[in-house]
């Protein structure tokens, strides 16, 4: 049985959830703002759109909406369009994301619409939260969900950390991402454990430690590189039936 979550005041002043499932909060006690802006948006989303006026992004654990919403209001001062799906097997409500204060914290009435939008509507189909940004949520586990293959720019790997859902970070997890992703596209998580790095850098990303947030020392971005010239040779053979 699901228990009540708990509204949590972090060191920046905006609020975020404890789980008494997970025993774990939903950001950084550091910061959540913070946090999502420091790991999801500096390091994952901007420089990518940098390079695209079009970004898919693809979250793993939509939580409350945050990068969703920080994505959504630097996608618009950038001038950039963002195709945007979530996974969420446990999808909240509004009536608990009402309580959370970014919209006060950011100063922004919009922030407020955005979410509630995204809480309360019909989240199997695509739906457009602005003119910056299509947002779907998928409620189902990730392992349950079919995923188009180079199909995401930016990967947001959100989960609850590997000790409370040890079964998103293997192996089997990265590849299913790797092979959905674009080439040159990133993924970004708070998570910087070796175990983690290893078994993304097994499965052909490479990794790069940078600098993480609040007291967390490090975080990592996983890049999917180009494809090998190699990769893409065919037989003589094969060549002769065009």
């Amino acid at each position: 049985m699901k228990q009540t979550l708990r509204i949590v005041v972090t060191e920046d002043g905006s609020t975020t959830f404890f789980s008494p499932d997970y025993q774990e909060h939903f950001h950084s006690i550091s910061g959540a703002v913070g946090e999502s802006q420091h790991v999801f948006i500096k390091q994952g989303f901007v420089p990518k759109a940098t390079q695209k006026k079009i970004v898919r992004i693809l979250e793993v654990g939509f939580g409350t909406g945050l990068n969703m919403v920080l994505t959504s209001l630097e996608a618009k001062k950038m001038g950039v369009k963002v195709h945007y799906i979530g996974i969420e097997p446990h999808l909240l409500h509004w009536t608990e994301v009402s309580k959370l204060n970014y919209a006060d914290i950011l100063n922004n009435e919009e922030v407020r619409e955005i979410l509630m939008k995204a809480f309360t509507s019909n989240y199997v189909v695509p739906r457009y939260m602005n003119d910056n940004l299509v947002l779907q949520i998928l409620q189902a586990p990730l392992e349950e969900v079919s995923l188009k293959q180079l199909s995401f720019d930016v990967v947001y790997f959100d989960a609850f950390s590997p000790s409370a859902q040890p079964s998103l970070w293997t192996q089997d997890v990265f590849r299913k991402i790797f092979e959905a992703m674009q080439f040159e596209g990133f993924l970004v998580t708070y998570v910087s454990k070796g175990e983690v790095r290893r078994n993304l850098e097994s499965i052909g990303f490479i990794v790069e430690r940078l600098s993480g947030f609040g007291k967390k020392r490090e975080m990592l971005r996983a890049i999917k590189p180009l494809a090998k010239i190699h990769e893409h040779q065919t037989s003589k053979d094969e060549c002769s039936k065009y």
